[in-house]
């Protein structure tokens, strides 16, 4: 996986949000999917599929370091405090969120 995405990404983890994920990114960029669904490339973008296993812990490393350096932007829909973390679930299965859900502990 290293490599394979260049500064412009999403990262599709929920099932079935792949195709969705692409329209936020730009022509050419890059896609990767965690979720193991089979997901069409558009717009010359390119797709990485990191299947979870042993290995996987350097790939994501990988990607925690881009994200870290700012060549893969996280899009945050909204920050929920632990309080409320079962709004913050019930967002999530809406699958309308534009960008992460997180609960802040």
């Amino acid at each position: 996986m290293a490599g394979a995405c260049g500064a412009i990404g999403t990262l599709a983890i929920q099932p079935q949000t792949g195709d969705d994920c692409q329209r936020v990114v730009r022509d050419g960029g890059c896609l990767v999917t965690v979720s193991g669904d089979q997901v069409t490339p558009q717009r010359q973008i390119k797709v990485q599929q990191v299947f979870v296993g042993p290995e996987v812990d350097a790939a994501l490393a990988g990607v925690a370091k881009k994200v870290a350096a700012g060549a893969i932007r996280v899009e945050l829909e909204q920050v929920y405090p632990f309080e409320r973390a079962v709004e913050a679930l019930e967002k999530t299965e809406t699958r309308h969120a534009r960008g992460k859900v997180v609960i802040s502990l």
